[in-house]
């Protein structure tokens, strides 16, 4: 990670998923690993902007 710093600068960078480590109960040395991604809703809302426009334009 350190190595990974020095190249890019000291800039944050926000990461799409989000990993949750729990180990499982009644076992040894084994883990569960849940991935939950980010949802990006820029794409679904110019989605609706463009379906917006085609409505009005059938409409008018």
């Amino acid at each position: 990670m350190e190595e990974s710093n020095s190249i890019c600068g000291d800039e944050e960078i926000e990461w799409q998923r989000n990993f949750k480590v729990t180990a499982i109960p009644g076992s040894y040395n084994s883990y569960s690993i849940d991935d939950k991604m980010k949802r990006d809703w820029s794409g679904n809302i110019y989605l609706l902007c463009f379906l917006g426009v085609l409505i009005i334009s059938y409409i008018s």
